[in-house]
């Protein structure tokens, strides 16, 4: 999200086309009247640009991934185009975000790996992602987005109810693979 004020700007990124259709449809498509410019992009966010295959588990399904659950049965698969946040935001002159918001189904570290620019510079203020089993399946933990997040001076806190809940550093307490947003 770009912008400040009432109004701004989503770009909602979404790689697999029937359900970049179904976003379409729902958001862009309903005639509700909103301050929100929304920008619907048929790509996938990495650490990289370049391109992958994303398995498809069911159309419209909030579980399909880069990196599918080995319990789930693949429907098909789609060639996606990635890029990072940083050339995204430069290609789109977009100098600063207020928030990102990553769900990756365990892609998550390689999206946040893909803003260093923008961390670097302080133009993205907050990122929320979500933290679960699928992370296991992409080989990442906790233990590295406090690396990465200490690399580039930002702190790691818990949505909770009552608030964040920062971290002063990690704790092996916290490799849980519990679903939570961070």
């Amino acid at each position: 999200v770009a912008g400040s004020g009432r109004g701004g700007a989503l770009h909602a990124f979404e790689p697999v086309s029937s359900t970049l259709n179904m976003f379409r449809s729902n958001v862009c498509g309903n005639g509700t009247d909103h301050d929100w410019a929304v920008t619907p992009v048929q790509m996938g966010l990495s650490k990289e640009s370049g391109h992958a295959e994303i398995n498809v588990i069911e159309e419209g399904w909030g579980g399909n991934a880069i990196i599918a659950a080995p319990r789930h049965t693949i429907k098909r698969t789609e060639r996606i185009e990635l890029t990072t946040i940083d050339e995204y935001c430069l290609a789109n002159r977009i100098a600063e975000v207020g928030l990102c918001k990553v769900d990756a189904e365990g892609h998550d570290l390689f999206v946040l790996c893909g803003a260093r620019g923008m961390l670097m510079r302080k133009a993205l203020h907050v990122i929320q992602f979500e933290y679960n089993c699928r992370w296991v399946w992409s080989h990442a933990t906790l233990f590295d987005v406090f690396e990465y997040a200490t690399s580039v001076n930002y702190r790691v806190g818990k949505v909770t109810p009552a608030g964040i809940e920062f971290y002063q550093e990690w704790d092996e307490d916290l490799e849980t693979y519990v679903e939570g947003n961070y």
